[in-house]
C-alpha cells in the first residue's frame, strides 16, 4: 500500500511540475481593442459585428443587451447580432466600441485582428453595408 501511495505522490508532483512548465511557456499581454471613429449615414443602425483574432485569444467581448453571440473558440472568432430591431446600435451608441474587446496576445506571436460591422437601413434588419477594420486601423492599448 505504501508503494502505491509513494507512486501516487510522485505522479502528483510530476503533474504539478509539468503543468507549471507548460504555463511558463505561454506568456501573454492583455490588450484592449477599440474601433476607430466612424459614422453612420442617416437612418442606419448597426445590427451585427464579427471579430476574428488569429493565433491569439479573445478573453472579453462586450455584447449589447438584446443581442445574441456565437463564439467559436477553435478559430477564435465571435459573431454578435441583434435579436430585436430596437436593440440595434445607432450613431449615439458608437462609444460602445471603445474597449469592447480584450485579447491575450501571446509573446512572439503576431497580432492580427479583423472586425466587421454589419449596418442596415431597412426595416427587416438585413445587412445592407459592411465596414471592415484591420489590426492597423484599430486602437489597441495594454490593459494596466
Amino acid at each position: 500500500m505504501r508503494k502505491y501511495s509513494l507512486l501516487f505522490a510522485l505522479f502528483i508532483v510530476a503533474a504539478s511540475a509539468s503543468s507549471g512548465i507548460a504555463r511558463a511557456r505561454f506568456t501573454y499581454q492583455q490588450l484592449d481593442v477599440s474601433l476607430p471613429p466612424f459614422s453612420l449615414r442617416s437612418g442606419e443602425r448597426i445590427v451585427q459585428y464579427h471579430c476574428e483574432v488569429t493565433e491569439n485569444l479573445i478573453t472579453r467581448l462586450k455584447t449589447p443587451f438584446g443581442w445574441t453571440m456565437e463564439i467559436d473558440n477553435a478559430s477564435a472568432h465571435v459573431t454578435a447580432k441583434t435579436v430585436y430591431g430596437v436593440s440595434a446600435l445607432t450613431q449615439t451608441d458608437l462609444d460602445f466600441f471603445d474597449q469592447f474587446l480584450t485579447v491575450n496576445k501571446l509573446k512572439d506571436v503576431p497580432l492580427k485582428i479583423e472586425i466587421s460591422v454589419g449596418i442596415t437601413n431597412n426595416s427587416d434588419e438585413s445587412v445592407t453595408r459592411t465596414v471592415r477594420f484591420s489590426t492597423q486601423e484599430l486602437k489597441i492599448t495594454p490593459v494596466p
